[in-house]
């Protein structure tokens, strides 16, 4: 059975969180395991607290309907801030590459899409992520 990655970004203007929409992750279970814990072997990187308990307070109203819409089947809820992946990627970045190059990888991909947003005055950007089975 296949376990099935969400990762949605928002990015934050003026104090509030906007939807952006799904981004693209292809099925790289070693990588969500690195960020997760989900289908791999080691340690995850980012904290999953909110494992299916609870979305950020500040959370976009399209992440939210997103979330809830899975009616409890989402799992492992995990936050990816935009210093965080950063800090990620420059730790793990032998993990994840992972015999793939550099630029094809999510994690790369999603940064340069972070950079380019902040670049244009978005104040922050962050991915929230999910799993289902």
């Amino acid at each position: 059975m296949g376990c099935d990655i969400h990762p949605h970004m928002e990015l934050k203007i003026n104090g509030k969180w906007f939807y952006v929409g799904e981004v693209a992750h292809g099925r790289n279970y070693n990588l969500f395991g690195h960020l997760s814990g989900v289908r791999g072997d080691d340690d995850k990187y980012f904290d999953t607290e909110y494992d299916g308990v609870y979305l950020p307070r500040d959370v976009s109203n399209d992440v939210s309907k997103e979330y809830e819409g899975w009616e409890g089947d989402a799992h492992t809820l995990t936050i990816v801030t935009f210093n965080g992946l950063i800090g990620f990627i420059e730790e793990r970045e032998a993990d994840l590459l992972d015999g793939l190059q550099k630029r094809h990888s999510s994690p790369h991909a999603w940064l340069k899409l972070m950079r380019k947003l902040i670049k244009f005055g978005v104040e922050d950007t962050r991915l929230i992520i999910w799993y289902d089975n």
